[in-house]
């Protein structure tokens, strides 16, 4: 019985199991595993892509109506009326001193545009250079008004813990607002700022949003006026393994947008008639970059397996081959081992005739040839 392919090399086998496992669930759905294929390049092509499409106001609306809880009882044309002049994606940097945020005052008056009004000029890979928030909007609806920084997560950091991380992105969006939006110690006129974390690699659906609390320790226990904080930390855990059932409709727009169970036809399609969101030109190149950078990672891998293929059949020739050469060096060495012994057989049987040991050896020459 003939060997699999793999089985001359144990190593070569176990990664092309590794890597035929990759292709399947890359070609199923959007995974950690398959974000971390992508060289630098495509991957902040890919997140940029993903970051301008949620940036778009009317889809923008819907997150925001999903994921805020006060925001719950506006409707969508409401909420997208309230989203601030410009929607800033990569501009508005980490680090304190560099905001350009004041635009967000000096621009209002201007007519809103339904996508997103510039890009932020300097271009970094991941990880390299200045670090910005993906999409930060001012929110005006009604009573409420914050500032709202919005971090799509395609994939689970590895080298730091992403709850620190919503921390320090809350605690900036508080400190820009400084002779913004409040002056000397005026702090309480600092609007509300919510930090509203989508994370695509999960495998629940769920929002939760949180806030500081206070907790008594030590002293009398007197009842303390409510204390309303500022800052909300947001989290809006996606499974795009599979569609959403009784949930929330932020859920299966987001799993609309991003799962790779839908095809661009399908995912334009149920946006305009599911969730009323007019198909711009935008959008359509939006969801159309996402998928080919995508296929175009699947047909990467699916090259490397089939050279690891192509390897593992070149060994198993090559094996084939010195094993064959074994076996006709060792059935030689049998029948040498034989003739051997036929010939000393031959000549113990002369010597007791009485023949004469140079003509054995003559006789045994003769029967070699």
């Amino acid at each position: 019985m003939s060997k699999p392919v793999f089985a001359v090399d144990k190593k070569l086998w176990l990664k092309s199991h590794e890597m035929q496992v990759m292709i399947m669930k890359t070609k199923k759905q959007m995974t950690p595993a398959a974000l971390t294929i992508m060289n630098a390049a495509d991957r902040a092509k890919y997140d940029t892509e993903a970051k301008k499409i949620v940036a778009h106001r009317d889809i923008l609306a819907q997150l925001l109506k999903g994921s805020v809880y006060s925001l719950n009882k506006y409707s969508l044309e409401e909420i997208a009326a309230g989203i601030g002049l410009n929607v800033y994606v990569d501009e508005v940097p980490l680090e304190p001193g560099n905001s350009n945020f004041r635009q967000i005052k000096a621009n209002r008056g201007q007519k809103k545009n339904s996508v997103v009004q510039q890009m932020n000029p300097i271009q970094s890979e991941i990880g390299e250079g200045s670090i910005t928030m993906d999409i930060v909007v001012e929110v005006h609806v009604g009573d409420f008004y914050a500032l709202i920084d919005v971090e799509v997560q395609t994939a689970e950091p590895s080298n730091y813990i992403l709850e620190n991380r919503k921390e320090v992105y809350a605690a900036r969006l508080l400190t820009m607002q400084k002779n913004l939006y409040f002056s000397n110690d005026n702090y309480s006129d600092a609007l509300d700022v919510y930090t509203i974390w989508i994370q695509l690699y999960e495998d629940v659906n769920v929002c939760t949003e949180r806030t500081y609390k206070i907790s008594h320790r030590h002293g009398e226990d007197d009842e303390q006026e409510q204390v309303e904080f500022k800052s909300h930390i947001v989290d809006v855990q996606v499974n795009l393994k599979r569609e959403p059932k009784d949930v929330a409709e932020m859920f299966g727009l987001l799993y609309t947008l991003f799962s790779k169970n839908v095809n661009v036809s399908e995912k334009l399609n149920i946006m305009e008639e599911r969730y009323h969101i007019p198909i711009t030109e935008e959008i359509e190149e939006g969801v159309n970059t996402m998928r080919s950078i995508f296929d175009g990672e699947i047909e990467k891998l699916q090259q490397q397996y089939d050279g690891i293929l192509a390897d593992a059949l070149k060994k198993k020739e090559e094996e084939a081959k010195k094993a064959a050469r074994r076996a006709v060096k060792e059935a030689n060495h049998r029948a040498s081992e034989r003739e051997k012994a036929r010939y000393e057989q031959i000549k113990e049987l002369g010597r007791k005739k009485g023949i004469s040991e140079d003509f054995l050896n003559d006789i045994a020459k003769i029967y070699s040839k």
